[in-house]
């Protein structure tokens, strides 16, 4: 049995809502806890994937390089308790897309990757929550393309009004363009890669569901019978009663 208050944290970290206190308990045997102090790397951008993490408490900031200079890096989103980090390289494959750095003391726990693979093939309930998840971020790209293009359209237009809400005032008009297209193109292999990941977690839900059904047709008291009163009428046809002798 899961500590009460432990399966009450786990419940408020991303993905793991749904799961039952079964799953969660299991789970708890394979996370890792980790502690970084302000500014400390987690991983960087194009390093293998090896876990995900959830944040228990502190912040990560998300970091990635500018378009003109791979030495500088713009924070791109701050996570706090509770979300969810470097999923994506786990489910696509690929290495990491952007460096996550400590923005304050920060704990965390680790699931690796054998063991998140894990999860996904024995929990219903954590695959759909992560096709829900993925299906969001996919809108959220959809819309952030459609940002990116009326940004660059602005800007080619003369309109340099977007300049004025970046923080830093050292960004040119080259570097912001190289900016955008650099991160464009890379929502966009990102998108098509989530898309068949999907694809593929959708047929393997789908195909657990129907084993579920099977298994739960033929474990019914209605089928047993049948077996039974089959397996009955092949022993009569193999094994014909003899008529009486006169």
């Amino acid at each position: 049995m899961i500590d009460p208050d432990r399966l009450a944290e786990l419940q408020q970290l991303e993905l793991l809502q749904t799961c039952p206190p079964a799953e969660l308990a299991q789970l708890d045997d394979c996370l890792q806890p980790q502690v970084l102090q302000s500014q400390d790397i987690l991983f960087r951008c194009g390093d293998p994937a090896a876990a995900l993490y959830w944040i228990r408490a502190g912040q990560v900031g998300v970091f990635v390089a500018d378009g003109s200079d791979e030495q500088h890096e713009s924070l791109l989103r701050a996570l706090g308790p509770g979300s969810l980090i470097g999923e994506m390289s786990l489910i696509d494959g690929q290495p990491r897309s952007a460096t996550c750095r400590a923005l304050e003391p920060t704990e965390l726990y680790a699931l690796s990757n054998h063991d998140f693979q894990r999860l996904l093939r024995q929990s219903h309930q954590f695959a759909q929550a992560l096709l829900a998840m993925l299906s969001q971020r996919l809108r959220y790209t959809n819309q952030f393309l459609s940002e990116v293009g009326a940004g660059v359209q602005q800007l080619a237009r003369g309109q340099y009004d977007p300049l004025l809400q970046l923080q830093s005032p050292d960004h040119s008009l080259a570097s912001l363009a190289a900016a955008f297209a650099q991160m464009a193109l890379q929502v966009q292999q990102r998108e098509a890669a989530l898309q068949e990941r999907i694809r593929c977690l959708e047929l393997e839900v789908d195909a657990c569901r129907v084993q579920q059904s099977v298994a739960e047709i033929t474990e019914s008291e209605f089928f047993i019978h049948l077996q039974q009163r089959a397996q009955a009428l092949r022993r009569d046809r193999q094994n014909p009663r003899q008529p009486p002798q006169h």
